[in-house]
């Protein structure tokens, strides 16, 4: 299961899994994240692929699979 750190400033957030680590940061538009009504909001597939994760997007019911 993914880790997830947010910056105490909320300058950045950083995901692990294993030996694997990505940061993203705020403000930053090439990272598309961001905070609305208190809610975080990720690129979840960029995510999980730089995690090792597997990713599949079933497009007639819309959802996304994410394996380990």
């Amino acid at each position: 299961m993914p880790k997830v750190k947010v910056n105490a400033t909320r300058e950045n957030i950083t995901l692990s899994k294993d030996d694997k680590e990505f940061t993203l940061v705020f403000n930053n538009p090439s990272d598309a994240i961001y905070i609305s009504n208190n809610q975080l909001f990720l690129p979840i597939r960029e995510l999980a692929e730089q995690l090792g994760m597997d990713v599949e997007w079933i497009q007639d019911q819309k959802v996304m699979i994410i394996r380990d």
